[in-house]
């Protein structure tokens, strides 16, 4: 689901580990379901995480992940 126009070639997802589930596109809820998630400019996703981790967390509250490479993430997750 692309909302915005490619800047680079590449779509961006943003994972949240506050609520572990991906953004939805525009930024309206979580989903668990990589095929549901948003897709966003490496710019809009930089946003998105800068203003999530205001405050330092350990782990980061939000975190993003190359689009293709953001199944392998969630399998990887789902593992440990």
């Amino acid at each position: 689901m692309r909302e915005e126009p490619m800047s680079d070639g590449e779509w961006w997802m943003v994972w949240s580990n506050e609520h572990r589930a991906w953004w939805k596109p525009g930024g309206y809820g979580y989903t668990t379901a990589t095929h549901k998630a948003g897709r966003f400019t490496r710019e809009r996703a930089e946003e998105i995480v800068a203003q999530a981790n205001i405050i330092l967390h350990d782990p980061p509250h939000e975190v993003m992940v190359l689009a293709p490479d953001a199944d392998m993430m969630r399998n990887d997750l789902e593992a440990t």
